[in-house]
């Protein structure tokens, strides 16, 4: 263990029931079915987790956000008067305190049907398949996520495309690139979306930028509204073919080659 974190390079066996106490750094994968409970820490996993896993971590609190007027941004979360920044602890609760992680980090990326908990922050760098779980207090971050996501967030909630089907709900602000269909999302804060598709249903306690909403899609805010354009066109929404590339596959092994990925449909601004 050095500065509070415990790092261990094996994979996490198809199956396994993996428990630990304090935060873990995993040099490997988290194989298919697989249940891994962290207590009193968080876990970055530098691999992929596969179908049906279960990742739990607790012992990672809230998220916050801190603007300042000299260039200064901190995005984190708030623990017992300790404050952590991309999962780690960087300052508070006196002397005693010893620097780890918090909530979930996964480096690669993710199967189908795989579920995520935490008191912390969860953020998926690589692909998800089909449904997604994650739950977390503090704020969830994803890239291209496959149909029939469930996410709750206490903070805010970032991701690339989404399929559809998806139930997004959060504390915070939401960005999304691209939303598939028969989807519901509902922030407390401000919404921006690139494009919501057919039947979906979007709520956002403050401000809502939408650049492309089909003609069907329900809108609603509790601050400004800006919609860019309306469609009854369903070819507008079709999600670009790097989204169905990355999440048809399963997840990929621990082992991958340097190979790019596919380039993905430019991101959008508002």
């Amino acid at each position: 263990m050095t500065n509070g974190i415990t790092t261990l390079t094996r994979n996490i066996a198809p199956g396994e029931v993996f428990k630990h106490k304090g935060s873990l750094e995993l040099n490997g994968s988290i194989g298919a079915g697989a249940t891994v409970t962290i207590t009193d820490g968080g876990i970055r996993v530098s691999g992929a987790v596969d179908d049906d896993a279960r990742v739990t971590a607790n012992g990672g609190g809230s998220s916050i956000s801190i603007s300042g007027n000299n260039n200064i941004v901190i995005n984190g979360d708030l623990v017992g008067g300790r404050v952590i920044v991309n999962g780690r602890v960087i300052s508070g609760g006196g002397s005693n305190v010893q620097s780890g992680l918090s909530g979930i980090t996964i480096d690669g990326d993710a199967g189908a049907r795989v579920n995520l908990v935490t008191d912390g922050a969860i953020e998926i760098k690589g692909d998800a398949g089909d449904k997604l779980q994650a739950r977390a207090d503090g704020s969830v971050n994803l890239n291209d996520t496959g149909n029939g996501l469930s996410s709750r967030s206490g903070g805010s909630f970032h991701a690339g495309n989404i399929g559809s089907g998806a139930g997004v709900t959060s504390g915070g602000s939401m960005h999304i690139g691209e939303l598939g269909g028969s989807s519901t999302v509902n922030s407390g804060g401000s919404m921006h979306i690139g494009t919501i598709g057919a039947g979906s249903r979007a709520n956002a306690g403050g401000s809502m930028k939408i650049q492309l909403a089909h003609s069907t899609a329900r809108l609603s805010s509790g601050g400004s509204k800006k919609i860019g354009r309306v469609s009854a066109n369903d070819g507008d929404f079709k999600l670009s073919k790097a989204f169905d590339d990355a999440v048809t596959p399963a997840a990929k092994p621990a082992v991958q080659d340097n190979a790019p990925k596919p380039p993905k449909k430019p991101g959008f601004t508002l």
